[in-house]
């Protein structure tokens, strides 16, 4: 099971991964980088949303 597969709540058996001693660093630098990417993602599925309220707005008037 790699870290990106979502977690099966029926199958919660398997321990989470652990982190070899001297790589808490650049694990801890790899989850930021993948929060970065996620906020980035909801960034601009909000500004693509906005996009459309502004479009269908401006037809309405």
């Amino acid at each position: 099971m790699s870290p990106d597969e979502p977690i099966d709540p029926a199958n919660d058996t398997e321990p989470p991964p652990v982190i070899p001693a001297g790589f808490a660093s650049f694990e801890f630098s790899r989850a930021l980088d993948r929060l970065h990417a996620a906020m980035l993602e909801v960034e601009a599925i909000g500004a693509a949303a906005c996009r459309q309220l502004d479009a269908q707005a401006q037809e309405g008037t």
